[in-house]
């Protein structure tokens, strides 16, 4: 045994030297590229973790890994490491080599309609003083997804240095764009942050959306003169996750507040404390119990109230006394309940809908309860009654919305803020056989609308923007206009939308979101195609939103779409950051908080 172990240390002892002597080797090297302005970059480095490995030979290489201090891919021969990669436009792959010993680098590509084709081939025989910086264009491949498999042949490893798909951004100006930030940023000196959530609220029944009814005349009277996103994404299904997301700006699998019984770490940096340290006033007034003192959301606001009616919010608080009597800065974050279940709005909502005529039990918690248990059968009037009450709901709140608004404007507090209105997560009508929110990943769940409102004078005009944005991008957007201090040690994980803003081009290919309920259900959406997979069984879901908007065809089959996929989802899954968070202190729901969170169908 003592001999074994005496080995063992050895050999490791023998291959942290052979990394070291390599890495002295490759530090004597010139490995400089510039990327030059206006360009992109897609790192491989940084897919490692998520790419497939598959082996060539008869036996499993020892070794394939990354150097992070280096910058390199570290493979063995009879090994492939494949990628999945949607090229981008004007795209080029480039990367560097280093080897010891004699080997063949070799690059294969394919796709779904095309079968592999070698389009790189390189003997090393022996280290050179300066790297060769070898460039392969991808334009070929505009738009396709491809398959890239890089594989190695000889005695010896082979070092990819630094590989990485390169491509301009077209239409976008760095130094147009560091003006127009300069001179936002500048006047955002002034400017307020009113941020006005409306929970459980679907974009596709607003108004201003295109709904069929008129639901939201005061908040359609908003986005006339605002920034209308049209895909907008919650990254959880449920208020708890979702709304630490917006305070912390990441995503759930970094700061891991999933369950109903965890509250809010105070080793996070809130958005609410960043405001606070930079001067402003913080105010909240909140009606979901989620969003309390109870699981610490209160975090970094100066005044916190848990205002359980919609009608009392903001109209029957000392929350505007506040803020003229501090004469200061603010950020306010109001959270509205409504049109979050029980559907049951004063008696004149009911009658724009005609939902008065509906049975008084349809809309209640516990009817809802009992279709999602399967004991009542929905019926399509039944159906229809609900959706008429949701929509109830939904104009009832938006009536509430217009007098805060009224109210704002009256005290001069609305010309100098930037409003946000927003939800925390959609809801489901029967869809795919689920009300509410909390079970699925499909679009009505996920999907939320998002209107943004600056000052006039900003001269951002208004217009109706087509890309993916999500929850921690909008965390992100406040840090970079406000420019808030980062009191962190992790790294936010949202995206600016400034350069969206300054130059109509998307910033992200991707949103991701989760469910409760089960525990293991993901999913990541683009433009085009959603993928959905359960931890659980494995299981996994694939829809072309394009021609399938509803969701109804799993198209699992499409290897290549599939691949992609679950190639960024799962990197998105294993990029959690580690926060150093003290010992999770589990809360104890009192009986008070337990009927609140009944009343709205949380808890059985």
């Amino acid at each position: 045994m003592k001999i074994k172990f005496f080995y063992i240390v050895l050999i490791i002892l023998m291959v942290n030297c052979l990394n070291q002597k390599n890495e002295n080797n490759l530090k004597k090297l010139d490995l400089k590229f510039k990327i030059p302005e206006n360009y992109d970059i897609i790192s491989l480095i940084d897919l490692f973790k998520s790419s497939s490995i598959t082996y060539t030979g008869e036996e499993k290489p020892s070794i394939i890994s990354i150097n992070k201090n280096i910058k390199a891919i570290v493979q063995s021969p009879a090994s492939s490491i494949d990628y999945y990669i949607n090229i981008p436009e004007n795209g080029r792959l480039i990367f560097s080599l280093y080897a010891e010993n004699p080997v063949q680098f070799k690059i294969w590509i394919s796709s779904a309609e095309k079968d592999s084709e070698l389009i790189f081939s390189e003997n090393f025989n022996k280290p050179e003083k300066k790297s060769l910086i070898y460039e392969l264009n991808l334009i070929p491949y505009y738009k396709k997804i491809m398959k890239f498999s890089f594989q190695i042949e000889g005695k010896g490893k082979g070092f990819w240095l630094n590989p990485m798909i390169i491509y301009r951004r077209e239409g976008f100006s760095k130094k147009r764009y560091l003006k127009f930030c300069e001179e936002l940023k500048e006047k955002a000196k002034k400017w307020n942050l009113i941020y006005i959530v409306l929970d459980s609220a679907r974009p596709d029944h607003f108004s201003c959306y295109g709904y069929k009814y008129k639901t939201t005349l005061n908040i359609d009277r908003i986005a006339r003169k605002s920034l209308v996103f049209q895909n907008a994404f919650a990254q959880a299904v449920y208020t708890l996750a979702s709304t630490s997301s917006l305070f912390t700006g990441l995503y759930p699998v970094s700061h891991y507040v999933v369950m109903d019984y965890q509250k809010l770490s105070d080793s996070f940096y809130t958005l609410a404390e960043a405001f606070r340290d930079k001067g402003y006033l913080t105010l909240a007034e909140t009606s979901n119990p989620y969003v309390s003192e109870k699981f610490n959301m209160n975090q970094g606001f100066i005044h916190f109230e848990e205002n359980w009616k919609t009608e009392n919010i903001l109209l029957k608080s000392k929350t505007i006394k506040l803020i003229k009597e501090r004469k200061k800065r603010f950020f306010l974050y109001l959270h509205y309940t409504s049109p979050h279940a029980p559907y049951n709005p004063p008696l004149r909502f009911k009658r724009k809908f005609g939902a008065h005529l509906c049975n008084k039990k349809i809309g209640t918690v516990e009817y809802l309860e009992e279709i999602e248990k399967g004991k009542i059968e929905l019926k399509e009037k039944d159906l229809d009654c609900l959706i008429k009450l949701y929509d109830a709901n939904l104009n009832y709140v938006d009536y509430y919305i217009g007098k805060v608004i009224n109210l704002l404007k009256k005290e001069n507090l609305l010309d100098n803020s930037v409003l946000v209105i927003s939800s925390d997560h959609g809801e489901a009508l029967f869809e795919h056989g689920k009300i509410q929110h909390n079970t699925t990943v499909y679009e009505e769940m996920i999907k939320i609308p998002l209107i943004i409102k600056f000052p006039d004078e900003s001269r951002i005009k208004p217009r109706r923007i087509p890309y993916l944005v999500e929850i921690v991008d909008l965390t992100t957007t406040f840090f970079d206009l406000f420019e808030l201090p980062k009191k962190m040690n992790y790294s936010l994980e949202g995206k600016s939308l400034l350069p969206l803003i300054f130059s109509n081009q998307p910033v992200k290919d991707f949103i991701f979101s989760r469910t409760i309920i089960p525990l293991s259900l993901y999913c990541i959406r683009s433009e085009r195609y959603k993928y959905i997979l359960n931890l659980n069984n494995n299981c996994a879901e694939l829809y072309d939103l394009k021609s399938d908007p509803g969701e109804k065809i799993n198209l699992i089959s499409n290897r290549f779409i599939a691949s992609f996929l679950h190639q960024y989802l799962l990197n998105h899954l294993l990029s959690a950051q580690k926060i150093k968070k003290g010992k999770e202190k589990y809360i104890e729901i009192d009986e008070k908080t337990r009927e609140r969170l009944r009343s709205l169908g949380y808890l059985d």
